[in-house]
């Protein structure tokens, strides 16, 4: 299956598991057009004969389940409609956080890459910006903050402390990267450090710079200013 699509999860291939025609031994005997038919509706034209051609093929080179492939095939397709069901929940729940979001004094999405499921998330992790006296303790509260550490498989370094919020911290790091990929000086800075230091710690420094800003931001109620960057 992976093999034949670009992705393992597209429409194309959950409308399949659906109809239980994802295991070796039943796509193996099911009828060329009729898998063909499937496939021209889930991807609205896009395959019909020759990939149901190409997926046919592959079942029957392939070994399947001898065992149990009705009971595997009818879970999958119990799986996959409740995939379907949390993915449609994604646009509502999308327009109910905007929602909640409106009534917060907040121009976070002024940040370079910061939609407004950024924003609600930083909002979330953070909480009251009235709790932090200052920049250290909101980048310590991410665990960005950088510690002497020992370690057996590393030895002596200077590592992150990694404490705090373990999703605010990966949130962090997904929104440093969109920052670098968005915002000229920050993708510079990035390639500065990365002349000395792996990939990974150059990120933690772009997400430390991340986490001050919209600290800064939202507690001040102010834009993204790109002038004070640097």
């Amino acid at each position: 299956m992976e093999s034949c699509f670009s992705k393992l999860f597209i429409k194309t291939t959950k409308d399949l598991m659906k109809k239980e025609l994802v295991n070796p031994e039943i796509l193996s005997t099911t009828r060329v057009d009729k898998l063909a038919n499937v496939l021209r509706r889930a991807s609205k034209g896009r395959f019909s004969l020759s990939k149901a051609d190409e997926l046919k093929k592959k079942a029957i080179s392939s070994f399947g389940m001898k065992k149990g492939a009705d009971g595997f095939s009818y879970g999958l397709s119990l799986l996959i409609s409740l995939v379907n069901f949390i993915d449609s929940l994604r646009v509502p729940l999308k327009e109910r956080i905007a929602s909640l979001l409106a009534v917060v004094p907040q121009r976070l999405t002024t940040f370079p890459g910061l939609d407004t499921i950024g924003a609600a998330t930083f909002i979330s992790e953070l909480g009251d910006p009235a709790d932090f006296s200052n920049k250290n303790q909101v980048i310590a509260w991410f665990g960005l903050d950088v510690v002497w550490r020992i370690s057996a498989a590393r030895g002596r370094g200077w590592h992150i402390s990694k404490a705090g919020t373990p999703y605010g911290r990966r949130w962090l790091y997904l929104t440093a990267g969109e920052f670098v990929r968005f915002f000229p000086p920050a993708k510079a800075k990035y390639l500065r450090l990365r002349k000395t230091c792996t990939h990974k710690k150059a990120l933690s420094a772009i997400a430390a710079d991340c986490a001050e800003i919209l600290f800064a931001m939202y507690r001040d109620n102010t834009c993204f200013n790109p002038g004070l960057y640097h």
